[in-house]
């Protein structure tokens, strides 16, 4: 029995002696923190390069094109002088200088389209600065280049009737204008600050203010010019804007042979020779001229009469413009019966009250055609007529 249990006991620590030389120890493992058994750091995979995107197409240049704006319906875009109004499909520019004025991104040539019931000249101003003085053709489709040659880019145009209003309304309508530019660039010149409205007649029209003898002619030939007058000189001297509201042979009383129209008549209408409508004084103006009373020394009444008429032309003024507008009478730059009764006639009414210097017939200056005063006579009564304003009126503006 014991050598049984003997051969048992030596069978199991064989079997354990065996299972031992199968599986062998595991081999020490040195720390975490040894550089030796760190992994090795694998190399990031390289970014795909970037390709750049293609350059952007360069904007095409804009280009100017050939364009012609209607005025009828389009009068926001132009700046106006003087009383006018739309009709016939047209900008009426039927007084003494009246026009328009503009700014257009263009190059080239200007091209002017118009109407007109009797001839005239318009004088055309590009970028402030006087150029050619142009014939209006009389008839019902006319045009005329008012600007050549113009480099690309902004430009400023002034189209100003240099003619009076004749017998028979002295009809200018502006029908269209044509250049090559951009549309949408065309806009009005700013109003000025100073607004002068003038009331008067030939004088203040520049009747034969060109000419050198006494031959009669027409009021609309080439010896006549509204941007000579004293009136728009005044105008320009001063940087104001202005209007003239002025006929030949007119006066507080004396009135024109085709519809009798005086003074007043003309001062409420925009033209009361074509049945013009009335006028509807949209801005009021700082400073009104008076100078009528030349052509009424035909007028029997007396001096307490002409003062009336003259007291019943201030107020009409004041009604239009206002109590504080600023009425100069002015007189004596040709003879004329009434010139005291309109320096008492102003101080009763409490307006100013210039004399001028007479420069025509009988007078020291140059006559011009007519019998009218030239156009140098015309400098000199501006100059007298803007330091006036300059020293007496300008001040009470800015009360």
């Amino acid at each position: 029995m014991k050598k049984v249990l003997s051969l048992l006991l030596a069978c199991v620590m064989l079997l354990s002696l065996l299972a031992g030389c199968g599986k062998p120890e595991p081999a020490p493992q040195p720390p975490a923190d040894d550089p030796a058994v760190q992994t090795p750091e694998v190399p990031e995979t390289p970014a795909e390069p970037e390709i750049p995107e293609p350059p952007a197409e360069p904007e095409p240049e804009p280009v100017r094109e050939l364009t012609e704006i209607a005025f009828e319906g389009n009068e926001s875009k132009f700046k106006t002088y003087g009383r006018t109004f739309t009709a016939h499909r047209g900008l009426h520019c039927d007084w003494a200088a009246s026009g328009i004025e503009f700014t257009v991104d263009c190059e080239g040539d200007i091209v002017l389209h118009y109407m007109a019931t009797y001839p005239g000249h318009l004088q055309i101003y590009v970028d402030g600065e006087a150029t050619e003085r142009f014939v209006v053709k009389e008839g019902n489709s006319e045009k005329m280049t008012i600007a050549q040659g113009l480099t690309a880019g902004e430009h400023t145009i002034r189209v100003v009737r240099d003619h009076d209003i004749d017998s028979n309304g002295g009809v200018l309508v502006l029908k269209s204008l044509e250049y090559t530019g951009f549309a949408d660039t065309l806009r009005p010149a700013e109003d000025r600050e100073l607004y002068i409205e003038f009331i008067g007649d030939s004088i203040t029209s520049g009747l034969g203010c060109m000419g050198g003898d006494r031959l009669y002619v027409t009021r609309f030939d080439e010896y006549h010019s509204a941007t000579h007058a004293y009136s728009y000189l005044t105008a320009q001297a001063l940087n104001a804007d202005w209007s003239l509201v002025s006929r030949g042979g007119i006066g507080f009383h004396s009135a024109t042979t085709n519809k009798n129209v005086n003074a007043f008549g003309m001062y409420k209408s925009f033209n009361p020779w074509v049945d013009g409508g009335d006028y509807t004084f949209d801005r009021k103006a700082d400073i009104v001229v008076l100078a009528l009373g030349t052509n009424d020394s035909g007028y029997n009444g007396t001096g307490a009469d002409f003062r009336g008429l003259f007291a019943d032309m201030v107020k009409l003024i004041r009604e239009k413009h206002g109590e504080d507008v600023q009425i100069v009478c002015i007189w004596g730059m040709m003879s004329t019966t009434w010139g005291n009764q309109m320096t008492i006639a102003a101080e009763e009414c409490g307006i100013h009250c210039l004399r001028v210097t007479q420069n025509n017939e009988g007078s020291t200056w140059k006559e011009g055609r007519t019998k009218h005063p030239h156009a140098d006579g015309h400098a000199i009564v501006a100059q007298e007529l803007t330091t006036y304003l300059q020293e007496k009126v300008l001040p009470l503006l800015k009360k």
